[in-house]
């Protein structure tokens, strides 16, 4: 936090296949968050990803590594009820993904620009005692919608469905 209501987002995702053997993707984010809005927060950053081919079917059609930029813009908007916390969050990317032309190619040549919207609902739920609300049990849905010129007949990207147990050590980590 720079303030009571700019802080910056510094983000790594290492996410791995076969439970932690494969490579799967990293991705590096970096963000600009305004705070200055009663229940709700601005943000707006970049972020880079690397692909590494995993699965039967690796998401690039020659099986290998690929990457992605992105500039995206974010508003997330928090509500309470009762214990229960709700969030709902709206973000924008402007995707510029690397692509190959050929199989013989060992790096991408071509570059593709597409346009993501992400919407996600989420509910959060503390565990314990009033006094100590450390614990806490979450759900969320995440939908992807891609649009713009560069998308086929499929706008419909992914849905990411997630339940959490989670544990805060502080306000501050």
């Amino acid at each position: 936090k720079w303030n009571n209501k700019w802080s910056t987002l510094l983000e790594f995702q290492y996410r791995r296949d076969n439970l932690v053997s494969s490579a799967q993707q990293n991705l590096y984010r970096i963000g600009i968050n305004y705070d200055g809005l009663p229940n709700a927060q601005i943000r707006f950053g970049f972020a880079t990803a690397t692909t590494y081919p995993y699965g039967e079917y690796p998401i690039n059609a020659f099986g290998k590594i690929f990457g992605e930029n992105r500039l995206y813009e974010m508003i997330a908007f928090q509500q309470k009820l009762s214990s229960l916390q709700l969030t709902h969050r709206l973000m924008l990317e402007q995707r510029w993904t690397k692509k190959f032309s050929s199989k013989e190619l060992e790096k991408p040549d071509l570059t593709s620009y597409t346009n993501r919207f992400r919407y996600m609902f989420r509910a959060q739920l503390p565990l314990g005692s009033k006094k100590e609300k450390k614990s806490y049990l979450a759900a969320f849905d995440e939908l992807f919608l891609s649009f713009g010129k560069n998308v086929g007949e499929n706008i419909f990207d992914q849905n990411r469905l997630g339940i959490l147990l989670g544990y805060r050590f502080s306000k501050k980590f």
